[in-house]
């Protein structure tokens, strides 16, 4: 009796024995992971656990495809490498700048000589090459207001007016008077007139220059007609008018 206990004791001891490895071995398989994973074989009159590899029974996982940073580049095929044969030459395919050729000494003294020679038969004509006349370093700078009255051709006399804040002596039409003028109420006009450097001082019947200047503000004007003489109050007065508004 005591046989048959002892007997079954032992198989239920071996029974339980066997569920504990086989928890063991599920256990495992969770704790390996997808690269490996526990096999295991039971022995009917045995209580061994074989572990095995079993890598070569997990599908492969995909190769990530994209490039690391240190990896360094891959070389071009020799293939993918243009031959020298195959490249266009550059002495083919390109043309010599075009050069200018800059005017050699022998030209341009010619043209002097030709410059020369026009202005010598101008001067025998009687019309010699005038020298423009240019304001003085001292003469002041700023904006001028000009404003034409009237048209020579539409209504026989014309006006140009001219004003500043600041001193327009020795400057524009300034240059033209070849004398101080005479007074005209507080402005001063003059018809004797010059053009140029070089030319003797003339009077213009049909021009009048007439001014009146101070350091802080100037009024010009010019007066022509087709006929007869400008007249010297017309100009004055609108000098005057122009003068209170600065």
């Amino acid at each position: 009796m005591r046989n048959e206990v002892h007997d079954n004791n032992s198989v239920v001891a071996r029974r339980i024995r066997r569920r504990k490895q086989a928890f063991i071995g599920v256990a495992g398989l969770a704790v390996l992971g997808a690269g490996s994973f526990l096999v295991t074989s039971q022995v009917a009159d045995n209580a061994k656990t074989e572990t095995k590899d079993a890598a070569a029974l997990v599908p492969v996982a995909p190769v990530d495809e994209t490039p690391s940073e240190s990896a360094p580049p891959a070389a071009p095929s020799a293939s993918a490498v243009p031959s020298a044969s195959a490249a266009p030459s550059p002495s083919a395919s390109a043309k010599p700048p075009v050069v200018t050729p800059s005017p050699s000494r022998s030209h341009s003294k010619a043209v002097d000589e030709r410059i020369k020679a026009a202005r010598a038969a101008a001067a025998a004509d009687g019309h010699p090459v005038q020298r423009a006349l240019t304001p003085s370093k001292a003469a002041k700078t700023g904006p001028v207001t000009v404003k034409t009255i009237g048209s020579i051709y539409e209504d026989g006399a014309t006006m140009r007016v001219l004003s500043a804040k600041f001193d327009l002596t020795g400057q524009r039409e300034m240059l033209w008077a070849a004398d101080d003028g005479e007074p005209v109420g507080d402005a001063r006009c003059t018809q004797n007139f010059h053009f140029s450097n070089n030319r003797v001082p003339g009077e213009r019947p049909t021009m009048l220059l007439c001014w009146r200047t101070s350091a802080k503000k100037s009024v010009v004007t010019v007066a022509v007609v087709k006929e007869g003489r400008p007249a010297k109050p017309a100009s004055a007065a609108m000098i005057e008018k122009v003068w209170r508004t600065l």
